[in-house]
């Protein structure tokens, strides 16, 4: 009768285990960064928007807002007094400064997007440390691979994953001696918001600084 009443008493616990199990588990650096990885896959169609604030030696401290639909952004840059919005296709890069009004047109290959594709790619690239936690988020120390030589892949940096949702809250890390901080991750932006409409610039002065114009 002893052994019956014990066995009631356990088998609570073991039907349990296993979903306490998983909760374990995902308190694993490797598997937090693999689970927002999922999530920023599952919704990449409807679009990425964030804010970067970026330290640039001698230009200072520089701000920007990011919005990525499939192939195409938007850039809207604050540097001091000035404001550049840009707009990209992976082909062509359309910028506008508005207090100089002006149009500036180049290939691609020369524009930025703000360099955070690898934020979907870090389990492939980087190792992890939980560096610390709290009711809202883990603070995960991400540091890449001797094996990954791309530099616009970041040496290491320092990602704060939200508990509940596993969204990506804020990232720290250096890029080329820039250091940068992105936050305020999102979800949703159109197809009009991240496409250049040259309809609005008529008019202002232009320059086209592509090898081959369109």
């Amino acid at each position: 009768m002893k052994t019956i009443t014990r066995l009631w008493l356990v088998l609570p616990i073991m039907i349990l285990m296993p979903s306490f199990g998983g909760v374990i588990q995902a308190q694993e650096p490797q598997e937090i960064v693999s689970r927002m990885e999922q999530l920023l896959d599952s919704r990449k169609a409807e679009g990425m928007v964030m804010e970067i604030t970026m330290s640039v030696p001698v230009v200072g401290s520089t701000t920007m807002k990011v919005s990525t639909l499939g192939e195409k952004s938007k850039t809207e840059v604050r540097v001091n007094e000035r404001e550049v919005t840009s707009w990209s296709d992976k082909k062509t890069v359309w910028s506008y400064e508005a207090k100089a009004d002006e149009l500036v047109i180049r290939d691609g290959a020369a524009g930025t997007d703000g360099k955070t594709d690898f934020l979907q790619s870090l389990t492939d690239t980087h190792t992890f440390q939980l560096k610390g936690s709290t009711a809202e988020a883990w603070c995960i120390e991400c540091k890449r691979l001797k094996s990954v030589k791309d530099k616009d892949i970041p040496r290491q940096l320092t990602l704060w994953v939200d508990r509940k949702t596993y969204m990506p809250l804020s990232v720290k890390t250096s890029l080329s001696g820039v250091k940068m901080t992105i936050e305020n991750i999102s979800f949703g932006c159109s197809e009009e918001e991240v496409s250049f409409d040259p309809a609005r610039f008529e008019g202002v002065k232009y320059l086209d600084l592509r090898k081959q114009s369109e």
